[in-house]
């Protein structure tokens, strides 16, 4: 027997603008979900689907209005039209009958309250009960949705947890009120995959066990996979296609749909086994270490060091890619400081950089010219575009700065410059006059890869450069760099926390947990044999839009704990970790002997 909707979505339209002069961002949406069921709004930025989500809960940003379309939610007196309701209703519906998990917790946190202050406010706003009470369901709630510690939690205020505590705080916020229905605007885009995987599971049981109708809003479809019983397929405001996921997942109806299935990063089930011959190396690193000292505590107790990076080596042949992968706090992003001597890295370390005219640099020792000569062939490009470009500035100003700065060309040689790097990323010349608002995110990150090219460097350092992007474009990223390696002769160091990103680039990979390399290896050895379980867990915990391989979270548990809980013979004692043993031809596992 077919169950009453929930939620119905009727001709949902959205504008932005005044009566008459409006642009119309969400163009007659409809879908239905019913109680204990999860439907997935898909779809890339710009295509309506969070607009869609913040009009179910009231809260379409300012300037954005609905211009037609009713949105139903089943009550026990009968279905209520929620963007008909006054704010004071609204007011009482939202946390009580409906929540919303935001996509990012220390934005939508105040960092001015405990976390538990936080969560036990929905119930006493809501006159729920009183302030001992929501103070042990918040307890129980945080313990519920997997927080190790709740009372900590409860007492942290927002940055004192990690990303994935955070997360989890931000769920049984969500939940605390006993919702019916949860909207989950991409719930796991800001996490680790480990942690992402973690958190898809929690969402998928606690979804379950309290009978919720959740609305999953996301550009990942294999989140879609392992989440969804329902597929709602978003582009430029309207629905492309609809149907049950294994349908839309298995056989896809609409070309938008198959581009991103097609475009999502997947873990190779194997690799071909190739020796490239050998090349003159462009960087070596050897003994490279950082430590920071630690934050002092009260009455000036002395505080622990951090040990961000213990004893990484390195070599990167010229016109080759090594991959650095790893989770938030491995130390892969302290390499990328440090070989770029935006930091200095601890007594004894060892950066030599070789470039293809000129005496080979000891990067640690320069200063001056030298150092200057050296970051004029070694850039790097930054994880969010959005960030990484002055909104300032136009877009031939961003690029001919660098010239500017290292005195290279007269006006007109650097205006032709920038008008080849434009042409070079796939972007038109003609845009120079603009600023970066009036680009898309991946225009933004080529425009970033551009500015990083003006010098016509030979090493590229790239942090996350496709972390922040939908899976689409984050596929042209991935080819344009490999076309530029190729082209340019560029070397890169690519770091990232996803295997699945890097498979089809790296011709070398380096998996990093807590400031050590694990496991290094050709990606034949890293993706056809892994050894070590952090690494295993790195590749169980990529989800992929197949419904038939699901996240492997034994797997994902095994090897993404405390070092110190890893199996024999892998697990650490203490600080003391075993040694990077070669396992094979160029394949080295740190294990005991």
């Amino acid at each position: 027997m077919r169950q009453t909707p929930l939620l119905k979505v009727e001709g949902l339209s959205i504008c932005f603008g005044l009566p008459g002069a409006s642009i119309e961002v969400v163009h007659d949406v409809s879908f239905e979900l019913a109680p204990g069921r999860t439907l997935a709004l898909v779809g890339e930025s710009g295509s309506g689907k969070t607009l869609t989500g913040k009009a179910v809960m009231g809260l379409l940003p300012r300037g954005a209005r609905v211009s037609a379309g009713r949105v139903l939610l089943q009550r026990p007196d009968g279905p209520v039209d929620l963007l008909r309701q006054s704010p004071a209703v609204m007011r009482q519906i939202r946390g009580a009958q409906v929540s919303m998990i935001f996509q990012e917790p220390m934005s939508a946190f105040s960092a001015l309250h405990t976390v538990g202050s936080q969560i036990s406010e929905v119930l006493r706003v809501h006159g729920m009960c009183d302030a001992a009470e929501a103070r042990k369901r918040a307890l129980d709630m945080l313990a519920e949705v997997g927080c190790p510690d709740a009372a900590r939690a409860y007492a942290a205020y927002p940055f004192e947890l990690s990303g994935g505590l955070r997360q989890r705080a931000m769920i049984a916020m969500a939940m605390i009120g006993a919702p019916r229905l949860v909207i989950a605007d991409e719930p796991t885009t800001a996490l680790d995959v480990t942690t992402q995987a973690v958190v898809l599971d929690l969402l998928r049981r606690v979804s379950r066990d309290h009978g919720l109708a959740t609305v999953l809003i996301t550009h990942d479809l294999g989140v879609v996979a392992n989440m969804a019983d329902e597929v709602v397929v978003l582009r430029r405001g309207m629905v492309v296609e609809r149907g049950e996921a294994s349908a839309v997942l298995t056989h896809p109806g609409h070309s938008y749909t198959k581009r991103l299935i097609d475009a999502a990063p997947r873990v190779p089930e194997s690799i071909a086994v190739h020796a490239p011959p050998e090349r003159d190396d462009i960087l070596t690193v050897d003994g490279l270490s950082k430590t920071y000292p630690g934050r002092h505590r009260s009455f000036g107790r002395p505080a622990s060091p951090v040990y961000a990076l213990s004893d990484f080596s390195m070599r990167l042949e010229r016109g080759r890619t090594v991959a650095v992968v790893g989770e938030s706090g491995s130390g892969k992003s302290t390499v990328a400081k440090l070989i770029l001597r935006a930091e200095l890295p601890d007594p004894g370390a060892t950066i030599r950089f070789n470039p293809r005219d000129g005496q080979p640099m000891d990067v640690t020792s320069l200063a001056g010219e030298r150092l200057t000569e050296f970051r004029r062939k070694a850039q790097m490009v930054f994880q969010d575009p959005f960030a990484a470009l002055s909104p300032r500035m136009s877009v031939q100003d961003i690029l001919t700065e660098p010239l500017v700065i290292h005195g290279l060309g007269t006006r007109s040689e650097r205006r032709e410059r920038a008008a080849w790097l434009m042409a070079r990323v796939g972007l038109s010349p003609d845009h120079l006059g603009r600023f970066p608002h009036a680009f898309s995110g991946g225009q933004r990150q080529r425009i970033a890869i551009a500015r990083a090219l003006a010098l016509k460097p030979e090493l590229l350092v790239l942090d996350e450069p496709t972390s922040a992007l939908d899976v689409s474009v984050q596929a042209e990223v991935l080819e344009l760099m490999g076309e530029l390696e190729g082209e340019l002769g560029l070397s890169y160091l690519f770091i990232s926390h996803n295997l699945a990103v890097v498979a089809a680039l790296a011709d070398h990979v380096m998996v990093m947990r807590r400031g050590r390399v694990v496991e290094e290896g050709a990606p034949d050895c890293i993706f056809n044999d892994p050894r070590h379980p952090y690494t295993r867990a790195l590749i169980a915990a990529s989800p992929e839009p197949d419904m038939h391989r699901r996240l492997d979270l034994t797997a994902v548990a095994c090897g993404a704990g405390e070092p110190n809980t890893w199996p024999e013979p892998f697990g650490y004692n203490g600080e003391a970790a075993p040694q990077l043993i070669e396992v094979a031809p160029g394949h080295r596992v740190r294990r005991a002997a």
